[in-house]
């Protein structure tokens, strides 16, 4: 979900953890599914992929 948003948004995960204030190692390990982000973290880096956080339950 997180590589898709960033790789749309024509950042590399360099440029978004610059742009977030985290460091790459971070986004890597939440993109290969080693690390287990808060829903804050999530929203940072939603929006540093010019995106926003929507959650549903249905």
């Amino acid at each position: 979900m997180l590589s898709r948003a960033r790789r749309a948004a024509g950042l590399t995960q360099a440029q978004l953890a610059e742009a977030c204030g985290v460091q790459q190692a971070v986004i890597s390990r939440i993109e290969s599914g080693k690390a287990n982000p808060t829903l804050e973290t999530v929203e940072l880096l939603a929006r540093g992929c010019g995106r926003a956080l929507r959650i549903s339950l249905e």
